[in-house]
């Protein structure tokens, strides 16, 4: 057969030839391939007759003709000629009706009917879609048990439709625990950060922009609670800031992203009391000694004097170190005075006689005695010169204050810690400005303040700023994504997989399906083992097929349903009566009226689909076969066929193909689901709620496309079918029979096959490109085709399939409408209608080229349209809005494009969704 092209007669012919052979050219054919079959058997060849050398057409014209016509009186080589005539009448019949653009009789119906009955080709029925479902089981109730199929699913269409309604397919074994199983780690991500050393820079990647956030600005970056330091913020970013390291004692590591956090906006800062080196603490804030005060302490078997440097409530800064005495006296100054003709400094007389006298840097002077001439004892002096003020200690002098410590570790603060609690993270600011991260490990309140100690221990300052009571803590963007691979231990068949549950489940046995989806791929498995079960980590070891091996499941984006269940389009009704047995009667027929019958995938059947109805005779299920052909006298089988009104015809057998009814009133009776054709065919997620409420489900959750519903056959895909079946013989012997199989099948609107070169163990490779009714991937789909090219082709034939590559064009069109006849938005609209029923997906064929004269054809085909400018736009696309590039663009002298020549495995078509046609429109 050639190429259908009928779809634009620019010839003007009144009748197209279909038919490239007749009776004579396919006898030849028939002989030329029993010679190649039977090459090594000369007894074969020699009545085959010799292979001919023809030198012009004519003369093999003759032969052919000569060769045809002879009559040769041999039961073999009549029968080779009978199978030609037949053919050659066959196919002129088909070519006569291909040449109609529609069946306007019904005497051309009836012939039809006659032609397609000779062919034993019966017309495919609709096909109802499939899905995989997981079920929700109810938590809050702890749900386990069984739940039979016929679960009635459904959407909730958002235009006030009505739903679809879709039902499980198979009893499945519930459990609560399986609803969503997750990987252990999951959500703590395995990668590190090096953390530079001081003064060094690091990228802080965020989930989302920090409010309020400046350069300038101080903060904690922690690794849990063992470890942080303080940083600075000094570069803002798009996705990321830039923090500088400002910990003087972190000379750099690695940090673990999952335990990092990045602590900002204080909300708590306060200088605290004095602290670090010289510090001493009091027992009460109640005592006189201020700043600048000198106090006398015992040390060394001397007496020593030392100044205070400052005074905060029981804390007191001194200028050296006293090590741990505790008793200090406050020293009383003496001011210099003009006496005996000279500056001295009189020492009264309650001094300490025995002590020793400062200057005003603690530095012990020389006492000088003035006495009388008669050499009594007048007064104890220090000369002028030698100091500024002179100190002592008083004799019988009380203790200047009771000391608590006198090594001060605790930071301690006015008021109340408020919000401040252990094991939150704090800055302090040094003296000198630098700034050191610490983590408070304990708080103690007393009257009028409290204080607290950290870890790790800082050092001994003085700190004069703290901060702290952080109200953010920022995650680093990957914190917590495990990028690990969710399987491990892969072979060509297996994974092993493990999951999250903190218990056994009677349910989790070898032939469960699981589910598992990440953002990139998704992978249908089913258990074949289970390995271990850790009750310490609740962590369970699961073997499953087929092998998940070369996909991408990260840990942190994969998910595992474990109550998953198959769901097909179509809603149960209940039994009713079909008609009566008559054990008399030989196949016996009865018809279902309805025209809704839901259809379910079986590759036994040649069109791929069975219809989705139980037969019960007498209370006994009986089996829906293709065809009575193969049964026996005592096969309980029955089989089925559509009417053209899509009616459903039941036939039982003859007692010799296939049981006989048996008699009875009212014993046949009818159990049947509703529900077929693309309407099925929804995205993913659609199927998110219960019919009806169930005592163990709670809801429902759809992973995957439904895929495979398809319409019944119609007239022009019976016309171009029926002829192919003749070709095939339901075998895939040449390389179009794979296509056409495939195409026997509802649910496939077009498929191509395509050689690929050859590999070790298989003499031919094949790979056939496939177009699912409706579009979108294949799903279940590739497996029945698989299964039925593998039966139906010879051993060392490596068949895989796939889904054919959208090739979406888009036009520019500049429609001209007389306005005062037409409104030009309804002609543009119409146009637009126009441009997506021809280019749609239904009516396209693989690596079918797109002329521009086809689209003048459209658009000026549209009542209103007087004419029009058409441009092919040389952008092409996916259907993800990925670029892609055809075979071959051929462009005229202006550039634009003339005609698109695809990809063997492309399909061009128009999505207006995604790339919708541009139309301007003129009034003239």
């Amino acid at each position: 057969m050639t190429q259908d092209y009928t779809r634009w007669n620019r010839a003007g012919l009144t009748e197209l030839q279909y038919v490239d052979g007749n009776a004579a050219t396919y006898l030849e054919d028939l002989r030329a391939a029993l010679r190649v079959h039977f090459g090594g058997e000369p007894d074969v060849l020699q009545w085959l007759g010799d292979a001919g050398n023809d030198s012009t057409l004519a003369e093999w014209q003759e032969r052919l003709l000569d060769q045809y016509r002879a009559d040769r009186r041999d039961y073999g080589w009549e029968m080779l000629r009978t199978l030609a005539r037949s053919i050659h009448i066959l196919a002129r019949y088909q070519d006569a009706y291909s040449n109609e653009r529609y069946l306007r009789t019904t005497t051309q119906w009836d012939n039809l009917r006659r032609l397609v009955a000779m062919l034993d080709y019966r017309p495919a029925p609709p096909a109802s879609a499939e899905t995989w479902v997981a079920l929700l089981a109810k938590t809050k109730d702890e749900a386990v048990g069984e739940v039979k199929a016929g679960l009635a699913l459904q959407n909730q269409p958002s235009d006030g439709s009505a739903p679809v309604v879709f039902e499980s397919l198979d009893d499945l074994d519930v459990d609560y625990r399986l609803n969503l199983l997750r990987c252990p780690d999951h959500d703590r991500s395995q990668q590190t950060l090096t953390i530079p050393a001081k003064d060094s820079t690091l990228m802080f990647e965020w989930i989302e922009p920090p409010e309020n956030l400046s350069v300038g600005e101080w903060a904690v970056l922690s690794n849990g609670f063992e470890k942080g330091i303080a940083v600075e913020v000094t570069d803002i970013g798009t996705e990321s800031l830039t923090l500088t390291v400002r910990q003087g004692d972190h000379s750099g590591e690695d940090w673990s992203l999952a335990d990092l956090r990045l602590h900002r906006l204080d909300q708590w800062n306060k200088a605290p009391h004095l602290n670090g080196s010289n510090v001493i603490e009091t027992k009460s804030a109640s005592h006189s000694v201020i700043e600048g005060d000198v106090l006398i302490f015992y040390q060394g078997g001397d007496y020593q004097a030392i100044r205070v440097l400052s005074v905060s409530g029981r804390r007191i800064r001194l200028n050296g170190n006293t090590g741990s005495e505790t008793g200090f006296n406050r020293a009383q100054a003496v001011q210099s005075q003009y006496l005996d003709g000279e500056q001295r400094f009189v020492l009264p007389g309650s001094r300490w006689p025995s002590s020793t006298v400062w200057d005003e840097n603690q530095s012990p002077l020389s006492v000088e005695s003035h006495v009388d001439d008669d050499g009594n004892h007048i007064y104890d002096y220090v000369a002028g010169d030698k100091a500024n003020t002179v100190y002592y200690r008083e004799s019988g002098a009380d203790t200047a204050f009771e000391v608590e410590t006198t090594s001060v570790v605790a930071l301690s603060f006015d008021g109340k810690p408020n919000k401040l609690s252990s094991d939150q993270w704090i800055v302090l600011q040094h003296q000198d400005d630098t700034r050191v991260a610490t983590r408070i490990t304990s708080i103690a309140e007393f009257d009028g303040y409290f204080q607290f100690t950290v870890s790790p221990t800082v050092g001994e300052g003085p700190w004069i700023q703290a901060y702290g009571q952080f109200k953010e803590s920022l995650p680093h963007r990957d914190y917590n994504r495990n990028l690990e691979s969710a399987y491990t231990e892969s072979s060509t068949h297996t994974s092993t997989l493990s999951v999250l549950l903190d218990e056994t489940v009677a349910a989790l046995v070898p032939g469960r399906r699981f589910w598992i989806e990440s953002n990139t791929d998704t992978a249908l498995v089913t258990l074949t083992e289970v390995e271990a079960f850790d009750e310490t980590d609740g962590v369970v070891r699961i073997k499953v097929t087929p092998s998940l091996d070369g996909q991408d499941f990260p840990k942190a984006d994969t998910w595992v349903y474990g109550n998953v269940v198959r769901a097909g389009h179509g809603e149960s009704k209940g039994e009713q009566v079909l008609g009566s047995g008559d054990r008399v009667q030989a196949n016996p027929t009865f018809l279902i009226e309805k025209t809704d019958l839901a259809f379910v995938q079986d590759v036994t059947f040649a069109s791929g689909v069975k219809a989705a109805i139980d037969i019960l005779v007498d209370g006994r299920v009986w089996t829906q076969v293709d065809n009575l052909r193969n049964s026996g006298p005592t096969d309980w089988h029955y089989s089925t066929r559509l009417t053209e009104t899509g009616e459903l015809i039941v036939q039982f057998g003859d007692g010799r193909e296939g049981r006989r009814l048996p008699s009875g009133s009212n014993n046949v009776r009818l159990r049947s689901r509703h529900g077929h054709g693309l309407r099925g065919n929804l995205a993913a997620h659609n199927l998110s709620k219960l019919k009806k409420p169930h005592p163990l489900v709670d809801g429902v959750m759809q992973p995957v496309d439904a895929a495979g519903g398809g319409e019944s056959e119609n007239l022009e895909q019976v016309r171009d079918h029926a002829p192919s079946s003749v070709l095939t013989l339901k075998r895939a012997v040449s390389l179009s029979d794979f296509g056409r199989l495939c195409e026997s099948y509802s649910s496939v609107w077009r498929a191509r096959a395509l050689r690929l070169p050859d590999t070790p163990g298989a003499s031919d490779r094949i790979e056939v490109r496939v177009v699912p009714a409706g579009g979108g991937p294949l799903g279940d789909l590739e497996e029945s085709l698989w299964q039925t090219l593998s039966q139906h082709t010879h051993p060392g034939v490596l068949v895989s399939l796939a889904a054919y590559e959208p090739l979406l064009v888009c036009f520019d069109i500049t429609i001209r409408v007389e306005a005062e006849a037409f409104e030009p938005e309804l002609v543009r609209e119409a146009v637009r209608q126009a441009l997506i029923d021809a280019f749609s997906l239904e009516r396209a064929h693989f690596a079918e080229p797109l002329f521009r004269s086809r689209v003048f054809e459209v658009v000026e085909g549209v009542q209103g349209v007087k004419n029009a400018d058409c441009v092919i736009l040389p952008d092409f696309m996916d259907e993800d809005g990925n670029a892609l590039s055809p075979r071959q663009l051929i462009k005229a002298d202006d550039g634009t494009v003339r005609r698109v020549n695809p990809q063997p495995w492309q399909v061009l078509y128009l999505n207006a969704g995604v790339h919708p046609p541009i139309i301007h429109t003129q009034e003239v």
